[in-house]
């Protein structure tokens, strides 16, 4: 190509430029009105209000072998803009929003909490696990792919609904989006966070025990409150607070500036993460009083968020060897009572790996207010049907799960695990951080069900019986 044809070029691109014009925007949309279901589908939308949408600022306290960081924010003059756009796009359920008097803007900033000391004023106690009823699992569990079946990469938030029915979120690939940013993507000298996000989407899956039977099923969500885009977008609703009054979404495939994961209300949006990192953990309180959110980064590390929902201005940030940490440590959170239980992560440099602590995040999530010695212990997770926190414990006889600090309990024998794994001789020297290292497991309210994670995206379920 010569150089008036380079020039030609050039011309007719700074053209669209200019007519396409650039300008970073923000809004929200409210709900209400008609309701439509469809992976990507656009639809027409009212009228939005004047509405605040913020990225957060995070002032870290610097870290041993660390340095602070600031979050970029908003351009002056960028927090609030009036939403005009015709159309909205939703991946989850979308309701079409209807008009709503000008909502006053509100400027957030997040305070990070310092990180918690990995050993607690209170002397560890060796915890005696009293079982109230031995559940026992001898035989095999039945498998199923879920990749295979479903397309699902990684399983989110398992849990029973019923005796014979087990639902989960699922980690899929993105397709292409059908949309792009009408707005040009910033020059990259302006970013300072992560070049890309995961290309990944929520699904909802479910198990028909009774059938034996896996299928998808609608995100337990309402339509999105607000839209932090200000324009069509690929926007998801992850997750929502119990009252229904906020959300969890992500925005995908998008002009970098908005990607990411979003606190949303119907009147503000909170960016609590800049880009999409890779299958986040979420759990909201009962009392919708909290948000807890865990996630890894993009090159290494990761960090707990705690988040008040009455003030979401405040957010408890958690990284760099803290307790919360879910990297050096792997953690669970109880919804009904706000308390998280974490474990030393194996391989991780820790002197004592047999301790569970515990944190209150709502009156002091700064600090662990208790600790107990619990041998062999492997990993904890919240249980939704038995409204329990369950500890995966490596014994002499098998791997056992155990309501903590006691109650029901459930044993996979050695004899059982022998047929599972080659070479098998015994948990204690063949699985010493358990079958579902990180914490994915659930069982039913009668017990009689446990089902396990032994890969991202592969089930094991179990028929378990009183032991003799």
């Amino acid at each position: 190509m010569n150089r008036n044809a380079l020039y030609i070029v050039a011309i007719v691109l700074l053209s669209l430029f200019i007519t396409t014009g650039c300008k970073r925007i923000a809004s929200l949309a409210r709900p209400g009105g008609e309701e439509v279901t469809a992976a990507e589908t656009v639809a027409p939308a009212d009228p939005s209000p004047t509405i605040p949408a913020v990225t957060l600022t995070r002032e870290t306290a610097p870290q041993p072998g660390s340095t602070a960081t600031t979050l970029p924010t908003p351009e002056d003059g960028s927090n609030v803009i009036q939403m005009s756009d015709e159309e909205i796009i939703g991946l989850a359920t979308v309701e079409l929003a209807e008009p709503s008097p000008t909502i006053v803007t509100v400027t957030l900033t997040s305070e990070a909490a310092p990180q918690t000391s990995p050993t607690p004023t209170s002397v560890a106690t060796t915890l005696v696990l009293e079982e109230t009823v031995a559940m026992v699992c001898q035989e095999p569990p039945q498998a199923f792919n879920l990749f295979e079946a479903l397309g699902i990469r990684r399983v989110s938030n398992l849990q029973f609904e019923s005796e014979d029915l087990l639902t989960f979120g699922g980690w899929t690939d993105r397709s292409e989006p059908l949309v792009l940013p009408r707005t040009p993507e910033p020059t990259p000298e302006s970013l300072t966070f992560p070049n890309s996000s995961f290309r990944i989407l929520l699904v909802g899956g479910q198990l028909d025990l009774a059938r034996g039977e896996l299928g998808l099923r609608s995100l337990d969500v309402a339509a999105p409150l607000s839209n932090p885009c200000g324009e069509t977008c690929p926007l998801e609703v992850l997750g929502q607070s119990p009252n229904g009054e906020w959300q969890l979404l992500q925005v995908n495939d998008w002009l970098r500036e908005q990607m990411g994961l979003w606190l949303v209300s119907a009147e503000t949006a909170i960016r609590l993460v800049p880009y999409v990192p890779a299958y986040p953990r979420w759990q909201w309180a009962d009392d919708s009083s909290l948000l807890w959110l865990s996630y890894y980064f993009e090159d290494s590390g990761g960090e707990t968020l705690v988040i008040p929902l009455d003030n979401p201005s405040v957010i408890h940030e958690f990284q760099f060897g803290g307790l919360l940490d879910p990297v050096m440590y792997w953690s669970d959170y109880s919804p009904l009572d706000n308390t998280a239980f974490v474990v030393p992560a194996p391989e991780m440099g820790h002197e004592d790996t047999e301790q569970v602590f515990t944190i209150d995040l709502e009156n002091d999530p700064e600090k662990a207010n208790g600790v107990w010695n619990i041998p062999g212990i492997a990993s904890v997770a919240w249980n939704e049907a038995t409204q329990s926190i369950v500890a995966q414990v490596v014994t002499d006889n098998g791997i056992k799960f155990q309501e903590l600090p006691g109650g029901l309990s459930w044993t996979i024998p050695n004899e059982t695990l022998t047929s599972l794994f080659p070479s098998f001789i015994s948990a204690a020297d063949d699985l010493p951080n358990g079958i579902s290292a990180a914490g994915d497991w659930a069982i039913s309210s009668s017990g009689e069900s446990l089902v396990l994670l032994p890969q991202p995206a592969v089930i094991w379920v179990f028929h378990c019986v009183p032991a003799a």
